[in-house]
């Protein structure tokens, strides 16, 4: 009995996966784990066909490309239109960010208005997203001291590095 080709099969992906892949999803990375489901380069596209998935997951995965642009045009390109998109990464000020020396691009709460509802910018992609949703990550510590307070907390962020330490994206692909 011939097998299914796996493109047929993703509807949800997990790039970058690693060991810790998404209950159901297909586990993309460069490094072959039990986890993984196929061994690629996220930097030389993803081996899916077009508008194939409905959800995407990149955990801790996206400040570790050096080209976003491309990357995220080839999520656009194998998502179904109002596909989900999950995206977390250490905040660009974190000093996580700073000690992974393989982190290459910072990225920022509005980095991914960039696809969607930022204005001018429609020229340098064709790939469209709307942020559904952004959830901070606070500093346990800070958050405490702050009384959990999102006016405090916003302003030290503003001013302070670490105090802002993850952002989870929840991204709909625009098709």
């Amino acid at each position: 009995m011939p097998r299914p080709r796996l493109e047929a099969l993703a509807l949800i992906l997990d790039l970058g996966c690693g060991i810790a892949k998404q209950p159901g999803a297909i586990g993309l990375d460069k490094i072959r784990t039990e986890s993984v489901d196929v061994v690629g380069d996220l930097t030389r596209g993803l081996p899916f066909r077009d508008s194939c998935c409905e959800r995407v997951f990149l955990n801790d995965v996206i400040e570790h490309i050096p080209n976003t642009i491309a990357l995220m045009e080839e999520i656009w390109r194998v998502c179904k239109p109002n596909a989900r998109v999950y995206i977390r990464v250490v905040n660009w000020n974190s000093q996580y960010m700073a000690l992974d020396p393989t982190h290459v691009r910072p990225i920022h709460p509005e980095t991914f208005s960039f696809f969607g509802s930022r204005p001018g910018r429609e020229y340098y992609t064709h790939a469209r997203f709307k942020v559904v949703q952004l959830v901070k990550g606070w500093d346990r510590r800070m958050a405490r001291w702050t009384m959990g307070s999102n006016r405090l907390l916003e302003l030290a962020a503003h001013y302070l590095n670490n105090v802002l330490i993850d952002l989870n994206f929840e991204l709909r692909a625009i098709k």
